[in-house]
């Protein structure tokens, strides 16, 4: 090695460096990992089946009333299905979750 050359923390001998600072540089823009949108709807229509699910039974087993579980569950999963589904239809023409 010369006297101009410079050694790195592992040892390995580095090009001299020009006093600018900014030759050589690479300019790098991370961005954080998205979430895509199809991973949600899939996540909210099971937390949708497990949150109508779950006051049901609760409903059956309190009141000991079968049929209104089921109404109660009925209702949850409309609000669910509703929300999920018009999502998923305007998001479905222009989706590239499952594309890699």
């Amino acid at each position: 090695m010369s006297g101009t050359d410079t050694v790195d923390t592992v040892g390995l001998p580095n090009e001299p460096r020009s006093d600018s600072g900014n030759e050589g540089t690479i300019d790098v823009h991370l961005q954080p990992p998205r979430i895509r949108l199809g991973y949600l709807l899939i996540l909210f229509g099971a937390l949708t089946v497990a949150g109508s699910l779950a006051p049901a039974v609760w409903r059956c087993q309190a009141d000991h009333d079968l049929s209104g579980g089921f109404a109660l569950a009925q209702y949850i999963l409309g609000v669910g299905v509703f929300v999920v589904g018009s999502v998923a239809a305007i998001h479905g023409r222009s989706c590239t979750c499952w594309q890699r």
